[in-house]
């Protein structure tokens, strides 16, 4: 049986720590190679099997997408029929789309009870559903500010 639940994980050109630089949250960086970077930022995320892979024929998949914080910037699910996509193989599915303010999360970035001395940082998740016998499956995301802690798939 296919795995039918997968975390998108993201290319980070940003991280310095370690190697392993593809992770499912991403977090607006300060500077880039040194810059302040542009007001928004572009990633994709890695592909991911889709139902028709497995050749389930055309399935609704749904997605998470989990906010933290003042999250601003635009998620968006990209699919393709093709076995191997190259970059031009891919079709946005508006559908999918959400918009982030930054005003989304209840309570405030302060800090949390007790004597932790950690600072709040409170979630939104939305949900967005499509159909198709799609191959392959990434997450687009434009990010302006804040954190996305991730975008799951299911089908």
């Amino acid at each position: 049986m296919p795995q039918t639940s997968k975390t998108f994980e993201f290319y980070n050109p940003w991280i310095t720590k370690n190697t392993h630089t593809s992770q499912a949250s991403i977090t607006m960086p300060q500077m880039v190679n040194g810059q302040r970077p542009p007001g928004s930022l572009t990633i994709v995320s890695e592909k991911v099997p889709a139902a028709g892979y497995y050749g389930l024929g055309s399935r609704t998949h749904s997605v998470a997408y989990v906010i933290e914080g003042s999250f601003m910037g635009t998620c968006i699910i990209q699919a393709s029929t093709t076995p191997n996509p190259g970059e031009n193989d891919w079709v946005t599915l508006t559908e999918t789309e959400k918009y982030y303010v930054g005003l989304e999360t209840t309570g405030g970035a302060g800090i949390s009870g007790g004597f932790s001395g950690g600072v709040s940082k409170p979630t939104q998740t939305d949900f967005r559903e499509f159909t198709g016998n799609y191959a392959w499956i990434r997450a687009r995301l434009d990010i302006s500010r804040g954190t996305l802690q991730a975008i799951r798939l299911n089908f």
